[in-house]
């Protein structure tokens, strides 16, 4: 049986999110889930390599950084800045990123924990 190491809580969210990359190219990908502490997007090869280039271990220094806006049905975008922590291969030219949010626009983080907690699991 698998034991759940997350701290927070997630929501399942299919969504398309909008990732820029720090110099600013315009990316998409659609969100997996998301917590008041990160989301994980599903990507294929092309987007994972322009995020991580080669596909390159990463270490804390290496973290790409990303800002993102994220569509919460029936509340507002989510827009944050964050960072890719990880990926993981999931099938053929399928994989997840997880991003860790540093910082939130607005009243962005607000609008997040309300939608995680009324649909989180």
């Amino acid at each position: 049986m698998a034991v759940e190491r997350r701290e927070y809580p997630r929501a399942d969210l299919s969504e398309l999110a909008e990732v820029r990359l720090v110099d600013g190219t315009p990316l998409q990908a659609r969100t997996v889930n998301v917590s008041r502490a990160g989301v994980q997007l599903e990507a294929d090869e092309v987007l994972r390599d322009r995020i991580f280039p080669n596909g390159q271990p990463l270490t804390p220094a290496s973290r790409p950084r990303l800002a993102l806006r994220i569509r919460l049905p029936d509340i507002l975008d989510v827009e944050a800045d964050g960072e890719a922590v990880l990926f993981r291969r999931i099938g053929a030219n399928c994989y997840r990123i997880g991003v860790r949010f540093l910082a939130f626009r607005g009243d962005a983080f607000t609008a997040l924990e309300r939608f995680v907690y009324d649909r989180g699991r």
